[in-house]
């Protein structure tokens, strides 16, 4: 459903659930909860779910969530935020503050323009609004502890990828990534350019030229391909290869000379996604 749909009667539909509470920053009818993102230039939707309990005369950690491509904030709320509730209840987890942006290019989920990869591209600064806009507002709202150990990125799929793209290159900031199903490799191919190719690390690559029309993912009734995943980021030709490096976290990773011990990794796959 569209952001301007996530009615009040939605949002406590919810909250019935939760022993914790989910917070909308988003519209609601005439009612205009958004956050202003100077980097965007325009306001955008923002949840953040607080912990039982939860009291300004505390000091919260912090994750933040960010969704995959093809979809918004509301992700987080229709499928995610119950099972940290449980967690955070059942003692698996300590409470723990959890925003979910939106990073959607056209601020709403849909299959036109379907990845941002929170990076900042032709489609607009998306890193900047993360890690400036919607940082700044959780530290101004909200009651988080300051050290280093107490914030993570995590995200599923896109969001997955750029969890650990961004945690690498501000991990002055934050201690912990966690990636599902993440694109780690954005420029896979075998040492004969194929893309499909089982890795094998004894004969690997790295993609030197886009196929636009190449396959990357294929559901039921929908193909997702090369051209729709990348070109509206990043452009045609060379330089989207170059956009492709600049935010793969395979080459992050040795760029930004990641050490060991310096961050808290986690990455899980599962057998089958949804492609």
């Amino acid at each position: 459903a569209p952001s301007w749909t996530l009615g009040f009667h939605q949002i406590e539909r919810v909250n019935r659930h939760l022993k914790g509470r989910l917070i909308s920053h988003t519209r609601r009818g005439f009612h205009d909860h958004r956050i202003w993102s100077d980097s965007l230039g325009q306001k955008r939707d923002l949840l953040v779910y607080l912990p039982p309990g939860y009291t300004p005369e505390k000091k919260y950690p912090l994750a933040i969530f960010l969704h995959g491509a093809a979809q918004d904030e509301q992700y987080f709320m229709q499928g995610i935020v119950k099972s940290f509730d449980d967690a955070i209840c059942s003692g698996k987890i300590p409470p723990v503050i959890v925003a979910a942006p939106d990073g959607s290019i056209h601020g709403r989920a849909t299959l036109r323009d379907v990845a941002s990869f929170w990076t900042d591209s032709k489609a607009g600064c998306f890193e900047q609004y993360l890690m400036n806009d919607v940082w700044g507002f959780l530290h101004r709202n909200y009651s988080l502890d300051s050290k280093r150990e107490s914030f993570a990125l995590m995200g599923v799929s896109m969001g997955g990828s750029a969890a650990m793209t961004l945690g690498i290159k501000h991990r002055d900031r934050l201690a912990t990534v966690i990636s599902i199903m993440p694109l780690l490799n954005l420029r896979h191919v075998d040492d004969t350019g194929r893309y499909k190719a089982p890795f094998d690390p004894n004969n690997h690559g790295l993609r030197v030229k886009p196929r636009l029309h190449e396959a990357l993912g294929r559901r039921k009734l929908f193909t997702l391909r090369f051209s729709e995943l990348f070109v509206p980021i990043f452009g045609r030709g060379e330089e989207a290869v170059e956009g492709m490096s600049r935010i793969n976290p395979m080459e992050v990773m040795i760029r930004e000379h990641l050490r060991p011990g310096e961050l808290n990794l986690f990455i899980g796959y599962g057998a089958h996604d949804e492609f």
